[in-house]
């Protein structure tokens, strides 16, 4: 078992403890990487680089953000990318600059405070004091001054506000950044909308203590899940993208 826990860790736990294990466990390599995911991982990485400029003071020209986005892009091209039907490398290369451009055209000017700030804080009930033996890991995307703490994602469609409201990646946030600092932070999830003309949502939202006792709660549950070896499959609609298919059509309950 890994030395902490994560969103992601628990996000996929949750989605699939069979799709854990391989991942995390047993750490088997991946045959591909979804299309979808390379786009938002190039995507990310080009959003990233151009928030460093803005904490730095930089100006930076669009064309400059589009070029590291396109290097970014070919090499993850480099690997074996499974592309859904009606997707190409020369469509998606577009996608991304169209989302970038909408995501450079529409910044709110609000001052950025830090840039992907690791942070690794112990998980807390903060009712009866009990800690879990694996400290909570990640990175906050952005934080902004006021202090707003944001994340990225790209969509293929708009979120409905009740699911950033439940988001976990953003409960995690503001555990941690309450953690860190003693204070409640406001969130909002900026969503780069993938439709034939792109489009930026952002949707703001909070959390309250209740809220972290909820993540703790759902962390203890994981954790436990994963120490006592509970993994079996899932099926769903996300299997037909799912990088370990071909083994877990194999799976059988037995442990290897």
């Amino acid at each position: 078992m890994k030395d902490h826990i994560s969103v992601s860790q628990i996000n996929l736990y949750m989605a699939c403890s069979l799709k854990y294990k391989f991942a995390y466990i047993d750490e088997k390599p991946k045959p591909f990487i979804p299309a979808g995911l390379a786009l938002g991982l190039a995507v990310h990485s080009a959003v990233e680089w151009f928030n460093e400029r803005r904490f730095e003071g930089k100006r930076v020209a669009l064309h400059r953000i589009l070029r590291l986005f396109e290097a970014d892009w070919y090499a993850v091209n480099c690997e074996t990318v499974l592309f859904k039907k009606g997707e190409t490398k020369r469509g998606l290369l577009e996608m991304g600059k169209n989302l970038l451009s909408v995501y450079f055209n529409n910044i709110n000017g609000a001052p950025v405070a830090a840039v992907e700030y690791p942070f690794e804080v112990p998980l807390v009930d903060n009712d009866t004091g009990e800690m879990l033996d694996l400290p909570l890991k990640g990175r906050f995307d952005l934080v902004e001054q006021g202090p707003v703490v944001v994340d990225l994602k790209t969509a293929a469609r708009k979120m409905a506000v009740a699911d950033v409201d439940m988001n976990l990646q953003l409960t995690a946030y503001s555990y941690a950044y309450w953690y860190k600092n003693g204070r409640l932070p406001d969130l909002r999830l900026d969503v780069l909308i993938k439709t034939s003309t792109p489009r930026l949502e952002r949707m703001p939202t909070t959390r309250k203590q209740h809220d972290h006792r909820r993540f703790f709660a759902i962390a203890s549950k994981v954790i436990s899940g994963i120490k006592h070896n509970v993994f079996f499959p899932n099926p769903s609609w996300m299997c037909a993208g799912c990088e370990y298919r071909q083994i877990c059509w194999m799976y059988n309950g037995n442990p290897e």
